[in-house]
């Protein structure tokens, strides 16, 4: 099977038609081509039609697909480990019906089957949200492969009847369209989560991978437990702050329903990591609670990944123990080496040691796994913009925002990178489009406060931190937010001041003290050092930027 940067090759494209191809990737008309490059309307349709037609794919929606999937092959480079075995996309199960609850159980019953053929059969299977993307997109099956580079496809239909389900199973070879398996089993509503075991074990015996491990995956077991977990899990995948909350709950009861169930620990964790990061909630409170909830799940099951990988991401923005976490990042890689959210972790922690080479190469082995993910364009974006690289940051935030136009985190950090090479117009423009959706996040207020110190609109600036401080009266405002709003064209003084209480309220996103430039401007200010060691940044990391000597 030709990977798509092999099949972009191939098609032997002109330099005129690679222009064209990257800008229908980005989302621009024939009109809007024939504009911005000087040539006739029909001029620009024309070469669509060439390109689409050597590339040998159906519509503009496949040509993009396949340019931004050649563009992340070829930024992988040296950095993409071999390939050993089949690489495996299982498409979003469908249902026979659009409620909620059919909605929860294929969604479900599809991420719980991934989870049993990673963690207990070896094998490697991309992560769900990428084949969701391109399906949802309207690309057929044998498209969805080729943008994928996955050697088999799993398909499943679930079939209501009352309480009675009956679930159907199918395997194809993608490199021949051959079907290799189709199963059916019939079970109760409440048994739909303990086939998953019965199911991967189908799928990976035809595919000639291990037998499962023993004890590998105990959560198979659990019925109502799991019920709630992939409850859970529905909303968690929607990714706003309302639905992670939601999920809490509804991971909370899988707990009370099983607990002795581990992943209902880990949903738990997971989801007080991403309040704790993204609300502004006092790290005190949630980060706690995450750590308590990582802690258990990898005493019931020390060999899950997940667990491992929770536990370690506690230790890195909840105790600031960056050994430890490191340890754990390493421990869930040789337990799974599939699991794409170690490798996105571990190079979070990396980025923030400024080890840049080592964030990048372990991000793209997250995005080989998950290609289309938003939130690792997201973190590559972050990391490119960490070393200074602010062109690769604004294009990898870009393609987030293609993906997603009303993605929140992507516009700050688009605005932010922005702000860095100058643009400030644009970095505000994006900024308050942030700000709107999300009803006046304080995290963005304070972005926006630092470009209009770097505007000089003190007037502006001060209106910000002054909203801010109104708002700390009445709600938990991080003091760490006033500081950003300081930092370029404030008083940088009172800024290290309100670090300095960001410090003691041990305040996560304090982390990203040396390997964000926006801190940077504070490198000449006294203390600058001080609040390093106390984050327990290496020295290493120290010297690796420039700070007064």
């Amino acid at each position: 099977m030709n990977t798509a940067l092999q099949s972009l090759q191939a098609a032997a494209l002109t330099g005129r038609q690679r222009e064209i191809l990257s800008l229908v990737a980005k989302g621009f008309t024939n009109l809007d081509i024939g504009e911005l490059l000087g040539i006739a309307r029909g001029t620009a349709k024309n070469h669509v039609a060439t390109i689409i037609e050597r590339l040998e794919v159906s519509n503009r929606t496949e040509a993009s697909m396949l340019f931004l999937q050649a563009e992340l092959q070829a930024k992988n480079g040296s950095h993409a480990p071999p390939r050993r075995g089949p690489r495996i996309a299982v498409l979003p199960f469908r249902s026979s019906g659009a409620g909620a609850r059919q909605s929860y159980v294929a969604q479900g019953l599809a991420e719980a089957i991934i989870q049993v053929l990673t963690n207990a059969h070896r094998l490697q299977v991309l992560a769900p949200e990428s084949p969701q993307r391109l399906q949802h997109m309207g690309l057929q099956r044998a498209a969805i492969a080729r943008q994928l580079q996955a050697t088999h496809m799993v398909e499943g239909l679930i079939t209501f009847s009352g309480e009675q389900l009956r679930i159907r199973i199918g395997v194809r070879d993608c490199v021949d369209d051959s079907e290799l398996l189709i199963s059916e089993y019939p079970c109760t509503l409440q048994q739909v989560f303990a086939t998953q075991a019965s199911i991967a074990a189908a799928i990976a015996a035809r595919l000639k991978a291990a037998p499962a491990e023993n004890d590998a995956h105990r959560s198979a077991a659990h019925t109502e437990a799991a019920h709630y977990f992939w409850r859970g899990r529905f909303f968690w995948n929607k990714r706003t702050p309302a639905d992670i909350a939601s999920s809490l709950e509804l991971f909370q009861q899988s707990v009370n329903a099983g607990a002795d169930f581990t992943l209902a620990y880990v949903g738990i964790a997971d989801a007080c990591h991403q309040l704790g990061m993204y609300t502004g909630m006092p790290a005190a409170d949630i980060f706690q609670k995450a750590r308590d909830a990582a802690q258990a799940a990898v005493q019931l099951e020390p060999l899950s990944a997940q667990a491992q990988t929770s536990l370690a991401y506690s230790h890195m923005v909840f105790d600031w123990d960056f050994e430890r976490a490191e340890q754990g990042f390493r421990r869930a890689l040789d337990l799974n080496e599939n699991y794409s959210w170690s490798y996105a972790w571990y190079s979070y922690l990396c980025m923030l040691q400024c080890r840049f080479d080592e964030a990048l190469a372990l991000v793209l082995r997250a995005q080989d796994l998950d290609p289309l993910s938003a939130p690792l364009y997201i973190h590559v974006g972050h990391v490119y913009r960490s070393r200074g690289l602010y062109e690769q940051a604004i294009a990898e935030l870009q393609r987030c925002i293609e993906m997603e136009p009303l993605n929140i985190r992507a516009l700050g950090w688009l605005a932010a990178t922005h702000a860095e090479v100058g643009q400030l117009s644009i970095a505000e423009k994006y900024t308050r489009r942030a700000i709107e959706l999300s009803r006046r996040h304080p995290h963005l207020l304070a972005v926006l406060g630092y470009i209009y110190g770097r505007m000089g609109e003190c007037g502006r600036q001060q209106a910000l931190l002054d909203e801010l401080q109104r708002r700390a009266e009445t709600e938990f405002i991080s003091p760490l937010f006033a500081a950003m709003c300081l930092v370029a064209g404030g008083d940088r003084a009172a800024a290290m001041d309100y670090i300095e209480r960001a410090l003691q309220q041990r305040a996560p996103m304090l982390l990203h003290w040396l390997c964000d430039p926006m801190f940077r401007h504070l490198s000449d200010q006294p203390g600058y050092r001080r609040i390093a060691a106390g984050l327990g940044l290496p020295a290493t990391a120290v010297q690796s930027v420039l700070l007064p000597s």
